[in-house]
């Protein structure tokens, strides 16, 4: 979903859900280096992301055979090299509900400054400040290393409550584009299109 630029983008975005139940523990170890995340997030034109991730497996900032929570910032710069910045992993349940929420702070003539967190989990909490409009806002869901279905989820994930309010007090008009990874029968159900309130939902193969 794309934002118009030059300022008219949103300065506010919050969804809702919740940590999935269903999902396999591999008796392999964590070496494989299998891992699923969910993310609500913002990107510019060209590169960058700012995200609240819930994932399942290892990354850059640790993680193992659980859920956990942080807050990312990645971006690569005019030298071509790539920035990763993230919070400490938090470890959630399944079945906890989660509240993620990207706000812009502050802005100048240069730079806006954003600040990323799930709600309720303070030390989730980063804040950037980038020089790029962050115009893309995307629902995701991202798989490294799954070998079927047991290393999914199951049922569906529901992103609902998806709020992307403008620093003007309204909310854009907008339609969620949707991209299916039909190789893994995994699919995206736009419950409620929209800026809000809005419901995406990713529906599992079982």
């Amino acid at each position: 979903m794309h934002i118009q630029s030059g300022r008219t983008i949103p300065t506010s975005t919050r969804f809702l859900t919740s940590v999935p139940r269903g999902m396999s523990l591999p008796t392999r170890q964590i070496t494989i280096l299998r891992r699923c995340s969910f993310s609500t997030h913002f990107e510019p034109a060209t590169t960058g992301i700012l995200q609240p991730v819930l994932q399942y497996g290892p990354s850059a900032a640790g993680g193992g055979q659980y859920w956990s929570i942080a807050s990312w910032y990645l971006y690569t710069d005019t030298s071509d090299v790539d920035h990763a910045y993230y919070t400490t992993l938090i470890e959630v349940s399944s079945g906890d509900p989660l509240t993620g929420i990207m706000n812009m702070i502050d802005a100048d003539d240069t730079h806006d400054y954003w600040k990323c967190s799930f709600d309720s989990y303070s030390d989730s909490s980063l804040k950037i400040g980038t020089a790029q409009e962050l115009i893309y806002a995307t629902e995701t869901l991202e798989t490294y290393n799954s070998t079927g279905e047991s290393d999914l989820p199951t049922g569906t994930t529901n992103m609902e409550d998806i709020y992307l309010k403008l620093k003007t007090g309204g909310y854009p008009t907008l339609t969620w584009e949707v991209y299916n990874d039909a190789a893994d029968s995994i699919s995206i159900n736009v419950v409620k299109d929209g800026s809000n309130g809005g419901e995406v939902d990713i529906v599992y193969p079982s």
